[in-house]
């Protein structure tokens, strides 16, 4: 027995329906808005010959064929002469949403729920346009794009195009195939803003996985980033590169290189979407960069250190959001610098405070006015979880020499540790002139000062209390200034 076919024919004026898509579309009453279609249903067949709908401007037709409520062949024309006009039922900002948007594109058995690319051919164009996508928290301002669809291939080309703070200057994308699609991808930007802030608000960036068995899941390429400016508010970076491939839901970064706190970093590593939990995998080298603008960025007190500085680490992490990356984070880092000047650090404020150092090597240094000069100041740090481990602190200065070990927990933001202190004024010249080590020490000659404190506290503010003082050679204090000692590599560019 053959089905019977029925037909439906007619037009509908909408002005006082209301409808919503949440988080993307919402028609109020009252919105001038008309629909229009002719469709025959035979069977699991649906053929619709015609389809229109028309929203304050917004032009939408299409025709087609569905079959099984999954097969699609379908033709889908769109016009948005004024994006502002129309921005309200997109949730866009009305003041500043402009330009306009036309497609025309012709779709060929495209299965539902789509588990490949679509067949399409066709275009799709934007003129200093405004975009709300899946996904993305803010819209995409200053649009102009246009994409080439040649059925089982792709061009795209973007000529600007901002989210948030982040400004593209240029950018291409072209794809190849269908079942397991091959592309490349080439973004150069003025601006790469990594605190994921649009006008007005800031949000926490989060990474998202690959689900196995999605579309991009499936595909793999090349991937080339160029930025002028990348960074936070606080910490700034020019001439960002990066160089990587994609495939299996892992992105392998082979290049990633950026000129911050006017030194120069080098990144290679792996990001790997396809877990429970994005992972990460980071080798990392900082050579010459300037003290100052370093602590200055991640510092929440401040600090003026000039000199120096060399990082090298490998970094072992996931997570989709930094605390959550910070609380798995394992590896080794090691922070080095050299020959500069110590003008503020509340750390050595306290500690000279307790050790009224300013009486003790008086005519040697003056912290308060000219700072403290230094020769080497850094450490090596074992990472488990957050938390940084150290068993060679070093602070070596004409005037003293300070070690120390301990950890600073990133998650909780403390330090717990021990320092040692060694002013380098030969007790036979100071030891009359302190009571309370001439009640310790009975010996003269034995060499230089020895006191050892404990440091316990927020990374920002710790106490500082005494444990000990005694003596130590010429030998040992050497022995101190030797203690960080840096592989070869550290200073190699």
């Amino acid at each position: 027995m053959k089905a019977k076919a029925s037909t439906y024919d007619g037009k509908i004026n909408m002005n006082d329906i209301a409808f919503q898509i949440p988080g993307y579309a919402a028609k109020p009453q009252g919105a001038p808005s008309t629909a229009q279609i002719e469709m025959t249903k035979k069977g699991a067949l649906v053929t619709i010959e015609r389809l229109f709908y028309e929203l304050d401007g917004l032009k939408l037709q299409g025709s087609g064929t569905i079959l099984d409520s999954k097969t699609v062949n379908a033709r889908v024309i769109a016009d948005i002469p004024s994006i502002a006009r129309v921005a309200p039922y997109f949730l866009l900002p009305k003041d500043t949403a402009k330009g306009d948007l036309s497609l025309n594109l012709v779709a060929k058995n495209m299965e539902l729920p789509l588990k490949k690319l679509p067949n399409l051919t066709g275009h799709v164009k934007v003129n200093n346009g405004f975009l709300r996508l899946p996904g993305l928290s803010t819209p995409l301002a200053g649009v102009n794009l246009a994409a080439d669809f040649k059925g089982t291939s792709m061009d795209m080309t973007v000529q600007k195009l901002v989210y948030g703070k982040s400004t593209v200057k240029q950018g291409t994308l072209h794809l190849q195939g269908l079942d397991a699609p091959k592309f490349s991808l080439n973004v150069d930007l003025d601006r790469l803003d990594l605190t994921q802030s649009g006008k007005g608000q800031k949000s926490e960036i989060r990474i998202p996985l690959i689900p196995q068995g999605s579309i991009l899941a499936q595909a793999s390429g090349d991937i080339s980033v160029k930025a002028k400016t990348v960074g936070t508010d606080k910490l700034q970076g020019k001439n960002l590169e990066i160089t990587a491939f994609m495939a299996d839901r892992k992105i392998n970064v082979s290049e990633c290189r950026t000129s911050v706190f006017d030194g120069n970093a080098d990144i290679k590593g792996t990001i790997d979407l396809s877990g429970s939990d994005p992972s990460f995998y980071i080798n990392s080298k900082l050579l010459n960069a300037r003290s100052d603008l370093l602590f200055s960025a991640f510092d929440t007190t401040p600090r003026e250190i000039t000199g120096k500085t060399y990082v090298q680490g490998t970094i072992k992490t996931e997570g989709g959001t930094i605390p959550r990356m910070i609380a798995d984070m394992d590896g080794t880092l090691i922070i080095y610098s050299q020959d500069g000047v110590i003008r503020k650090w509340n750390f050595l404020s306290k500690l000279f405070s307790l050790l009224n150092l300013y009486d003790l090597i008086k005519g040697k240094i003056s912290f308060g006015q000219n700072g403290l000069v230094y020769s080497k100041l850094g450490a090596t740090f074992n990472i488990k979880k957050g938390v940084f481990h150290t068993e060679n602190f070093l602070l070596d200065s004409p005037s003293m020499v300070i070690t120390g070990n301990g950890t600073t927990d990133l998650n909780k933001m403390d330090v717990n540790g021990t320092i040692n202190v060694s002013p380098l004024i030969v007790i036979d010249r100071t030891i009359d002139k302190i009571p309370l080590v001439r009640s310790i020490l009975k010996k003269k000659g034995q060499g230089f000062l020895y006191l050892s404190y404990n440091i316990k506290g927020p990374l920002d503010d710790p106490q500082i209390s005494p444990t000990l003082t005694g003596t130590v050679g010429t030998k040992t204090i050497e022995l101190f200034r030797n203690i960080l000692v840096l592989p070869k590599e550290v200073f190699e560019p």
